[in-house]
Parts: structure tokens; C-alpha cells; sequence
């Protein structure tokens, strides 16, 4: 499980406009491409093994 302490400090690039911690699924179903999003639950997969 990854991690980050409450009063971490999040730098945006100008690509993105906002950011919102979630849990891993709901992260990796708000993914496009799909594929994507099954990346993200590959390594959620790896870190909890």
C-alpha cells in the first residue's frame, strides 16, 4: 500500500488542473485508456504481494 502523510505537499504540472487521493480502484477506473487504468492495478498487484 502506498502512502502520504496528510499534510503532503502535491506540485502540479501544467498538464493537470486538480488532483484527488482515492483508493486504488477508484483511481484506476477513472483511468483512460482503459489500459491505463489496468497498469495501475498491475502495480497495486506487485506492491501488495
Amino acid at each position: 500500500m502506498a502512502a502520504a502523510a496528510p499534510d503532503a505537499s502535491v506540485t502540479l504540472s501544467a498538464e493537470h488542473d486538480r488532483y484527488t487521493w482515492l483508493p486504488l480502484e477508484a483511481a484506476a477506473a477513472r483511468c483512460l485508456p482503459q489500459e491505463v487504468g489496468d497498469q495501475i492495478r498491475a502495480v497495486g498487484d506487485t506492491l501488495t504481494r
